[in-house]
């Protein structure tokens, strides 16, 4: 999952719509229901989680219209990932599972056992990651922690970060959400309510603050409102999905603050953020029932 942007990247501040009807929720194939992540695989395919639906809604060529993928059972998904190959990985929040879907035939990767807090099971979840050797990170949002499900390994996991239970100190998460995991398995995580990201290095046993003022919210340059997604590119830099402040920020390493790079006061609840291929930026943009998408110019 490397991002490679351009270096003097810069992004329109007015967005096509790729899926979905602004503010209309519902179940047709072109009408989504609180879409919570979109990511694009091979051939531009556009694959979205369509929580409320229980789906997964795949958008082929450009077209508006979606079919869902089948033999799934879902219950509100919320994050998902798709190899080279057109496999996807699927975080079935509401199951607490992750599910491994490949020309029909899917199989339980993670989880599976119902929702707890020990580590053969996750609680509620929204964002996960796949290394590239299909490790299966899982930022659990009930347990205030991130685990690691080898692969392979589906029936038990391990602590990566956090899970101390929910607190602000630098041992602690509360409710993570979005999680980058980097070729070194550096960590970082954007933890929601305590309006941080936050930076976990391999065995480490505490966190360091680098995006945001530990369970500070504000719309200043150095201050983030719930922020629901990370990404790390090529030159080091974090793109956070501030939700609260509906604006993307991008924060070069050792900054003080960020700078907007995105800002639309028409975003509501925006959840997952994505590139695709060329460097647009695509987000699921929750509340308003669509998934957008600002151009990169480089």
């Amino acid at each position: 999952q490397t991002t490679v942007i351009c270096p003097t990247a810069v992004w329109n501040s007015t967005f096509r719509i790729l899926a979905g009807i602004t503010g209309n929720a519902g179940a047709s194939s072109v009408i989504l229901n609180n879409p919570f992540r979109a990511i694009f695989g091979p051939n531009s395919t556009m694959y979205v989680a369509d929580q409320s639906n229980n789906r997964i809604q795949k958008f082929v060529g450009g077209s508006a219209t979606g079919t869902a993928v089948t033999n799934l059972t879902l219950s509100n998904p919320c994050d998902l990932y798709v190899d080279n190959n057109n496999v996807l990985y699927i975080l079935d929040t509401s199951n607490y599972r992750v599910l491994r879907w490949s020309n029909n035939v899917v199989t339980v990767v993670a989880g599976g056992f119902g929702a707890g807090s020990t580590y053969d099971k996750m609680s509620t979840s929204y964002s996960m990651f796949i290394d590239a050797s299909y490790n299966i990170y899982v930022s659990d949002y009930g347990n205030h922690r991130v685990a690691l499900w080898s692969a392979g390994y589906p029936n038990m996991s391990q602590l990566v970060a956090g899970g101390y239970g929910a607190g602000s100190t630098p041992d602690k998460l509360y409710n993570p959400m979005g999680i980058y995991v980097d070729s070194f398995r550096t960590i970082y995580i954007a933890d929601y309510y305590n309006h941080r990201i936050q930076q976990w290095n391999a065995n480490a046993i505490i966190g360091i603050t680098v995006a945001g003022t530990t369970a500070v919210s504000g719309s200043w340059s150095y201050l983030l409102y719930y922020p629901t997604t990370v990404i790390y590119d090529q030159h080091n830099y974090l793109y956070i999905l501030d939700s609260g402040n509906n604006r993307i920020q991008r924060w070069v390493p050792g900054a003080s603050y960020g700078i907007t790079v995105v800002a639309s006061s028409s975003m509501s609840n925006p959840r997952g953020l994505n590139f695709d291929s060329s460097g647009n930026m695509i987000v699921a943009d929750m509340s308003s029932q669509r998934i957008i998408s600002f151009a990169i110019s480089c």
